[in-house]
């Protein structure tokens, strides 16, 4: 539209740059969200290995396994430990993800109806 020798723009344009660019975030968010709980997923896989393998070394130690295995049953410790903390931030981050994922659907809506209000 022409006014005073200046355009702007359309609001239909408007609202369906703000719909696209919105519908991005939601599937950026999606999409991260998911790579966290692969990762969660495939972490969970190996501590539960790593946690039987854990205990097979406890009993080799346990019947005479000596040094080595006391050490072996160390570093499965350990490693169970690194698995089990990176779990449990890989949980808070998908927990994040979809406050985010709540709130920009919210927003979205919001946006939408409010649209949808001054059409009428």
């Amino acid at each position: 539209m022409a006014a005073f020798g200046f355009r702007t723009r359309s609001r239909e344009r408007d609202r369906n740059t703000d719909s696209r660019r919105l519908q991005r975030l939601l599937t950026l968010m999606r999409d991260l969200r998911e790579e966290m709980r692969q990762e969660r997923d495939g972490l969970r896989n190996r501590y539960e290995s790593t946690a039987a393998s854990a205990a097979f070394a406890q009993e080799a130690y346990e019947n005479g396994g000596g040094e080595r295995m006391s050490a072996r049953v160390d570093e499965l410790t350990a490693a169970i430990m690194r698995y089990h903390a990176r779990i449990e931030e890989l949980e808070e981050q998908i927990a994040f993800m979809l406050e985010l994922e709540r709130r920009a659907s919210e927003f979205a809506g919001a946006v939408a109806a409010h649209d949808h209000v001054e059409d009428a």
